[in-house]
């Protein structure tokens, strides 16, 4: 989806997309086509122990990206116009980044683990520190240089039953302007995510509802394993994790407002408040076969109006 830039500065209107309201414009009004080819090779090697690693990696992102109006799946017949072709017309988007691109990058950082298991880690700590470079000799997406940091720990509050957890995470361009369309692109150590909101980061919130250059985001989790039982011949124990996601735009993403600004229903795109933490709580429930077999459902509720209301995400595995 396509809700604006900077967070709590882009007003969402769910009455723009509910059919039975009066002030339905489409379906598709928050949708846009972003369609993504990569290219990837990530590799990781001992400094000291397994540990403390060094991380590298390289790779090549292509980006189609456009109207929701022109190729969608659905509904074939759509011709209604959309906020991201909203935002090209008023030159908020620049014309020259509004059909995509290709970037090139290489990534570099550290990686530091002490966790006593991976798929649902009891104790322990998980970190990682991550620098990327576009120089932009493949594509014309480069010339900038992005700092990603992520602190995971783990807690044993009851062994082998209840854990408490949390993840605190931070990135940032210190250098250079991203394009438009690599707004929201979050990496790690291991691979590229889009967008802060929904299954990957703040759950409950709508996907890629919060868009700027530079982001700082949390999740609390318990983890409780309820019951453990055989079945099939297998190990297998059902259990629930309630969780507290946040997340917000620390970073503003430098855009041109004016015409936005001048139009007389500017507040209905423009909320004119400053960014503020957004947040989101739920509930999970987890099927695990052989401790490292999770199957994984979480439902959010979104805490403000301004994010959506609820989002349901099925997965495997834990968050993080």
């Amino acid at each position: 989806g396509f809700y604006g830039f900077n967070g709590a500065e882009s007003q969402y209107n769910p009455e723009w997309v509910d059919k039975t309201s009066s002030e339905y414009k489409n379906p598709l009004y928050y949708a846009m086509k972003r369609n993504q080819l990569r290219f990837t090779v990530n590799l990781q090697g001992n400094i000291t122990d397994e540990r403390l690693r060094w991380l590298g990696g390289i790779g090549v992102m292509n980006f189609d990206v456009g109207s929701a109006s022109t190729t969608n799946a659905w509904d074939t017949t759509f011709t209604g116009s959309t906020l991201y072709d909203e935002f090209v017309d008023w030159g908020a988007i620049d014309p020259a980044e509004a059909g995509g691109g290709l970037m090139s990058y290489v990534r570099g950082g550290v990686v530091y683990d002490t966790r006593d298991n991976e798929a649902c880690p009891m104790r322990g700590m998980w970190e990682e520190l991550v620098m990327t470079y576009a120089p932009g000799f493949i594509g014309d997406g480069g010339g900038w240089l992005q700092l990603s940091a992520i602190h995971r720990q783990y807690f044993t509050l009851v062994p082998d039953k209840l854990s408490l957890t949390y993840r605190l995470a931070y990135q940032g361009i210190i250098a250079g302007k991203q394009p438009f369309y690599l707004q929201g692109n979050i990496p790690d150590s291991r691979n590229n995510r889009d967008g802060l909101g929904g299954s990957k980061n703040v759950r409950g919130i709508m996907g890629s509802r919060l868009v700027g250059d530079g982001y700082l985001y949390g999740n609390l989790e318990a983890r409780w394993k309820i019951v453990r039982f055989q079945w099939i011949g297998q190990s297998w124990y059902f259990g629930v994790n309630p969780f507290l996601d946040a997340g917000m735009v620390v970073q503003p993403y430098d855009y041109d407002k004016s015409a936005i600004e001048a139009l007389a229903t500017s507040t209905d795109y423009l909320t004119g408040n400053k960014e503020t933490l957004h947040l989101a709580y739920g509930m999970g429930i987890k099927l695990a076969m052989n401790e490292n077999m999770i199957i994984s459902v979480d439902y959010g509720f979104a805490a403000s109006r301004n994010d959506g209301s609820t989002g349901l995400y099925i997965a495997l595995g834990y968050l993080y």
